[in-house]
């Protein structure tokens, strides 16, 4: 379970800081706004983070919770979504936050929920384990790729060269047991 928050924390970060200079690059100067591509990554994080539990509980036929109680979640999150359109009135960004939430209520906290019940794994065995490291490299590493954006060079490629050699020097430092062990058993 904490590979896969691992592995999603990374990029999630990554994109969540540098996502609007990654559209700088690649389409050019005015295409980007930088909040709808934090929304839009920030709220892909939970799913694909607890992906790796979908998938168990697919493998132990257990999905069918998950499944039910995200389609209540996501009707329920379809009332509150009418009612912040009703008050805020429509924009990409609440678009967005319309297409975030539910998956991220419906899928992620709930596969997280349902899979430790079915798995056995405590809450707090669960945000020791498994959400700390994660969530302390994420932490390290957004802090350091913010720093990139708001102190380094002004054009695109090179903001996001620095930002990715950044943050890699970032995870082989705060894993080296981990990246050691991998190596290893490459062998």
């Amino acid at each position: 379970m904490r590979a896969g928050w691992i592995l999603a924390v990374l990029p999630c970060v990554f994109l969540f800081v540098l996502g609007d200079k990654v559209v700088d690059l690649w389409m050019g100067d005015g295409y980007s706004n930088w909040r709808l591509i934090a929304i839009l990554t920030g709220g892909s994080l939970i799913p694909i983070a607890t992906s790796a539990v979908v998938t168990i509980l697919i493998g132990m036929n257990e999905h069918g919770r998950v499944a039910k109680r995200s389609i209540q979640l996501s009707i329920v999150s379809l009332g509150v979504a009418a009612a912040v359109l009703y008050y805020y009135g429509w924009s990409l960004e609440i678009a967005a936050l319309i297409i975030v939430l539910p998956s991220n209520i419906g899928i992620g906290l709930v596969a997280m929920v349902i899979g430790c019940n079915i798995l056995h794994v405590s809450a707090t065995d669960y945000l020791m384990e498994v959400l700390l490291r994660p969530v302390t490299i994420g932490a390290v590493c957004a802090v350091a790729l913010w720093s990139v954006r708001e102190f380094g060079p002004d054009s695109a490629w090179q903001v996001l060269l620095l930002g990715a050699v950044i943050q890699a020097g970032i995870i082989l430092a705060l894993m080296q047991d981990d990246v050691r062990a991998a190596l290893k058993s490459l062998k």
